[in-house]
Formats: structure tokens, sequence, C-alpha cells
């Protein structure tokens, strides 16, 4: 066959083959660096430059020709942290026959990591206050990410006041967090662990730690210095369980809670007469200023981590003025006839510290006393009169009480109530008259209680028969006669009446 108008295409070649492009890197899966990609054709071709590369978060630059047509080699900069990758989309160079080349068969990939590693924390392990027997502590370090390289070199320890601690170990929890121990410790103040930045720490990518990090600090604990008592003095007369005050520490840490003991030490002599109610002293008796007026303790406090103090303190007891009457007196009355009073005179002080009304609160039947109330200035005595009235023939008994502001005073009393028979006859009986003292020097008191009543005259002489004395009709149980102004000598005491006379001798003697 011919072809029309054709030449002959005997020595004519036809190429319709696409170069095919292979991409090639040392990169590892993560790097922290640019790193370079090698293409390679497997026929020549021409026109490659950066922009034909297909590049997922980076840049390319520097193509450089290796073998001309057939082999060139581009850097590949990651524009941020994570995935990177590269390829070649078809289309991008022709061959010698025009074709434009196919896509590589291949893409590179890798991960930029292209940030250094940086301390997230470093707190306390424990606790912030650490106890007084505590001679070592754990920090806990957390970095950004996965690292290697901590040890012991990487940190310091940062103290104040009079506190020391080293660096004792490291130990990894996890590629992220590291325990550090610190022992030694001893002191009073502040322990601080710190990370000093150097190369030696690194993370996956090689990055380097490269700032420095303060972290938390510890309090070693502070030991109470003094102990104080907001209030160091009690009225006398208290109840027991009173408040005293309360009881505070100086302490350097604030937060400590202290609690507080009696003990025995110095200042310890009257610990018994309190007690502890958590910071409050309590009285554990009634105190008399009359009788002690200074008490003298010793307290401990536990500031709850070990560290104590002991304090003698002294608690004063406050005067407080007071009331107190006494009444002394006979309260033993004689037998009295119906109809009749026996009195008796008793008397009523004030021992107490302010002046004080007393008042006659109640008297028993057949009793009374005269005045009712009365006025006692400090440190003054009354005689007031207790007077017995029998209204019936029989035994009487009782309480007369007196009360005023501050307490009452009790006054037993007894009597009988008697119905007279033997002096109906009017005859006055020797044996029942009675004179004494015999001798008398100032008074001679003339018993006439024995003759229940009767009215007698008394009149007394003295030796030449002068009248010294006289009264008529006299029916009480009891007569004093002053007889200071008698000479010393013999007197006669007569005691008549229509029926019949008794006479008595006595004495007066200087």
């Amino acid at each position: 066959l011919t072809l029309n108008n054709t030449a002959s295409t005997a020595n004519v070649n036809v190429d319709g083959i696409r170069a095919i492009p292979t991409i090639a890197s040392v990169v590892s899966d993560l790097t922290n660096a640019a790193f370079t990609v090698t293409v390679t054709y497997d026929e020549p071709v021409s026109g490659l430059t950066a922009d034909d590369l297909d590049i997922t978060n980076g840049t390319a630059d520097n193509v450089t020709v290796v073998t001309a047509g057939l082999v060139w080699t581009a850097d590949i900069t990651p524009t941020a942290d994570g995935a990177v990758s590269v390829t070649l989309p078809a289309g991008t160079v022709n061959d010698q026959a025009g074709n434009t080349s196919a896509a590589s068969a291949n893409t590179i990939s890798t991960t930029f990591d292209g940030t250094a590693p940086t301390v997230s924390s470093i707190t306390r392990a424990e606790a912030d206050q650490l106890n007084t027997a505590d001679t070592d502590a754990n920090f806990t370090v957390t970095f950004s990410e996965d690292v290697t390289g901590v040890d012991v070199t990487d940190f310091e320890t940062v103290v104040t006041g009079t506190a020391t601690a080293s660096i004792n170990s490291v130990t990894v929890v996890d590629a992220k967090t590291y325990t550090v121990n610190v022992n030694g410790i001893s002191g009073e103040g502040t322990i601080g662990l710190n990370l000093k930045a150097n190369s030696s720490i690194l993370d996956a990518a090689t990055n380097a730690l490269t700032a420095d990090f303060t972290g938390d600090v510890y309090t070693t604990n502070y030991l109470p210095t003094a102990i104080g008592l907001s209030s160091s003095s009690i009225d006398e007369n208290s109840a027991v369980g009173s408040v005293v005050g309360t009881i505070a520490s100086t302490d350097q840490d604030a937060t400590d809670s202290h609690t507080y003991t009696l003990v025995a030490g110095t200042g310890d002599a009257d610990n018994a007469s309190f007690s502890m109610n958590g910071d409050q002293l309590l009285t554990a008796e009634v105190f008399d200023f009359e009788t002690k007026d200074s008490y003298s303790i010793r307290v401990k406090t536990d500031d709850g981590f070990g560290g104590t103090f002991e304090q003698a303190l002294t608690i004063t007891v406050d005067n407080v003025l007071e009331y107190s009457v006494f009444v002394t007196g006979e309260g033993a009355f004689e037998e009295t006839i119906l109809g009749f009073s026996t009195t008796k005179t008793w008397t009523a002080t004030n021992n107490g510290e302010l002046p004080v009304e007393v008042r006659v609160a109640s008297t028993p039947t057949g009793f009374s006393v005269v005045p009712g109330s009365f006025i006692l200035g400090v440190g003054e005595s009354k005689e007031i009169s207790a007077v017995f009235t029998p209204e019936s023939a029989r035994e009487y008994s009782g309480n007369v009480v007196f009360d005023y502001e501050g307490g009452v005073e009790v006054e037993a009393v007894s009597g009988e109530g008697v119905i007279v028979t033997d002096v109906d006859d009017q005859l006055i009986d020797e044996a029942a008259i009675s004179v004494y003292p015999n001798p008398a020097s100032d008074v001679i008191t003339l018993d006439l209680t024995e003759l229940y009543g009767l009215p007698v005259d008394v009149n007394i002489y003295n030796a030449t028969g002068k009248p010294m004395f006289t009264k008529k009709d006299i029916t009480d149980s009891k007569v004093e006669v002053r007889v200071t102004s008698y000479e010393s000598g013999i007197y006669i005491v007569r005691f008549s009446n229509d029926k019949s006379v008794v006479n008595k001798k006595v004495m007066i003697k200087r």
C-alpha cells in the first residue's frame, strides 16, 4: 500500500512514555530542623523548580541540579510544629519528546518539632509545712513534654532563714514527670526547688530545655516562742469552771493550730487549781483573795508539727468587796413563866468590807428580835435583844434567820414555857435568889429568875445602914447594879415584899 503524499516513516522513533520521579530523604520520622529531599527521574527532563514540589506545612528553596536532567536536591523548611509532607504532582516537567511527567510514586513524610521543652511546674509532693522531725521532702517536677537526661545536677535548693537542705535523688514517674527528693532538712525557714536550664535535658526531637524554673517552697516548722493569756486575773468567789482567759501562742507559722496542756516544771505550783478547755484557761476551785491572791501555772503549747514551748504564767485573784455579818449570843433561854419574857443580849458584827443592812427574816414561835432591821458599818458591832415570850407550857426551839446582801446568818434558839405553882404564897424563897459575883468590884447581878416574876423590893445598905440602892416591884429575872462608886466593905442586899424578907451579903472589893 502506498501512503498518500506521505514520506517513508522507516526511521521515525515514537516516545509516548511519561517520565516518573522518585523522592528520597534521610530525614527521620521526627525532626527539629530543615531537611533535604532528592528528586530523581527515570529519564531526562527539564524545567524542575521549587514551585513544582507539593509541600504540606513547609517551603522549598535552594533547588540544586545534581545530575543534569535526572537528579535534583531541594531544602525543605517546615513552617510550624506538626506533620510535614513532600510530593511531586503530575505534569510538573517535560521529557525530551515533550511528554509531561507523571506524579511521584512516593511521599516524604515527617513530623516537625522545633519547640524546646519547658518545665510546667515544680510542686510540693506533700503538705506545705514540714514537721520538726522531717529530714526530707519530695517535689514533683512536670515538663511540657516527654524528656530525657534529667538528673540531680539539673536542680538546686533555695533556702531562707536557718533552713538547710540538699538534692538527694531524681526518680522517673513517667517521661514527663519526675520526683526530686531533698534531704538533710533542718533549721527554720523555707526550702525551695529550682531547675537550672542546660543542654542535658532533651525532648524526643533533641530540642534542649533552655529556661530556668522557680518551683514551690516548703516551710519548715517554726517553733512557738511565747505563750500569752488574754486575761491573767480572776475575781475571787468565781464559780468552778469560770474562764480566766484565752491562751495564744507566738509562732511565725501563722496557720498553726496550737493545743495547750498544763505540765510539770518550773512554775507549776498551782496547776491543780486550774484546767484547760481548748485554748481557754478555767478555774478548778473557788478562790478567796484574803486567803491567797496569786497563783503560778506552767503551760505547754504544741503547734501540731512537732514544735513545743513551755512557759510559766502568773494568775492573780482580784479582791471583790464582800458583805459578811455574824451574830453571837446565848440562844438557850431559861424556863419562862407564861405571860413573862426572858431577854438575852446578842451582838451583831459586820466583818465584811461594805456597810450592810441586816434584817430579821424569820423567827420561830415564841421568839422575837429587836430591832427588826439595822445598819452596820464596816467593822461595826451592835447589841440586839433576843426575847423569849412563851404562850403555852411546852418546849420551844428553832432558828432566828438574819439576812443581808450577800448572805444569811442563822442562830439557834430554845426555851421552855412553864406555869408557876410554888410562889402562890407570895413568900420569897432565899434559895431562889443569887447575887454574883461575890466579891464584886464594878457590877453585881441579882438573879431573880427562880422567883418567876414575883414582885420584890430591893434595897442595898452599907455596914452603917446607909441605903445605897432602892428599887421597888422588880419582876425582871435579872437586875444589874453598878457598884463602882461603893467603898470596899460588906453590904446587905435586902429582898422584901408584904409577906417576907430575905437578906444577902455581898463584898465590894477594890
